[in-house]
């Protein structure tokens, strides 16, 4: 028997289409304000805003990465400078982070990391759940 992984169809694409249009999964009331954002020397998978207003920095994962750790840190400053403001979240999802990812986040203090379970029909998302996970 073959064991398929709905990973394996996955493209970062495929996910960040699917929660620009479903931004409640990760918080009631996040609204999106632009996706693939461009900043210097960067470009943001999804810019959002919560229902207090401020930015949310959205970073998507489908496999292990550890520019996860300089994304959380300078996309984070970019969207502080560019708007003005303190009130930016960072926030990541990913379907698992490795100790090293986890324990790097953890020590900026400042990055919410999400995961994620779905399920898939081809390379299309048919059901998709996610938690913080602390």
């Amino acid at each position: 028997m073959l064991y398929n992984n709905p990973l394996d169809n996955l493209t970062e694409d495929v996910l960040e289409d699917y929660l620009k249009k479903n931004l409640d999964l990760i918080e009631e009331g996040m609204r999106l304000i632009n996706s693939q954002y461009l900043i210097e020397n960067g470009r943001l998978d999804i810019l959002a805003k919560d229902k207090q207003g401020n930015y949310c920095v959205i970073e998507l994962k489908v496999t292990e990465d550890t520019d996860l750790i300089f994304q959380s840190v300078y996309y984070r400053l970019k969207i502080q400078e560019k708007f003005n403001t303190e009130s930016v979240r960072m926030i990541t999802v990913a379907p698992y982070y490795p100790s090293h990812i986890k324990e790097s986040l953890k020590a900026l203090n400042n990055v919410e990391m999400y995961v994620y379970n779905l399920k898939m029909n081809g390379n299309k998302i048919t059901n998709l759940s996610i938690g913080k996970i602390a």
